[in-house]
């Protein structure tokens, strides 16, 4: 996966085929379709292995119930700096077919996610009453989601403070105070 990262990065996904990929890594190229089935399922593998670096750089081994916001939402931004945004990892435009098909599935898993962390806040009796930990949720990852493509696909870089800090803003209306 390692040289498919590589190649898609420095060529993108449209111009990499899946003889580069096993050259790249020094395989035969039924070795690629042996263990992925096609270029599409080394895409769907190393878009997995993004989201799963994703969740333990936003989680840090910490339990669920002692995550605050501010902290999630900073070390998603962290990642980015870290890591890049999912469709420049994968070498695909914003607008590629691929990406959006791969983005609908790691949704799952970062909503998953979310709905965690809001669910151990709710019984730890730091969610406020009422709160719709699905819908709140799917409300707090699009606002994530459009502040980072914002700020770093967009090229507002200048106003990353603003976007965390209204960001925060907003997941702090879900809690009874600031945790």
């Amino acid at each position: 996966m390692d040289a498919a990262h590589k190649l898609f990065r420095s060529q993108g996904y449209e111009h990499t085929g899946t003889r580069e990929i096993a050259a790249e890594a020094g395989v035969g190229e039924g070795t690629i379709f042996y263990h992925f089935g096609s270029k599409a399922g080394v895409l769907e593998a190393l878009s997995r292995r993004f989201s799963s670096q994703l969740l333990e750089s936003l989680s840090a081994g910490e339990p669920l119930e002692e995550l605050a916001f501010p902290v999630l939402i900073d070390r998603a931004f962290d990642s980015v700096h870290r890591f890049g945004l999912h469709h420049q990892q994968l070498g695909l435009p914003l607008d590629s077919p691929e990406l959006t098909h791969f983005m609908i599935a790691e949704n799952e898993i970062h909503l998953a996610f979310i709905r965690s962390v809001l669910e151990a806040h709710r019984q730890r009796g730091k969610l406020r009453e009422g709160v719709d930990v699905t819908a709140a949720a799917e409300l707090l990852l699009a606002m994530l989601a459009h502040a980072i493509l914002t700020v770093f696909a967009y090229g507002r870089r200048d106003e990353e403070a603003a976007f965390r800090r209204e960001v925060n803003r907003v997941a702090a209306a879900f809690l009874k105070s600031s945790i």
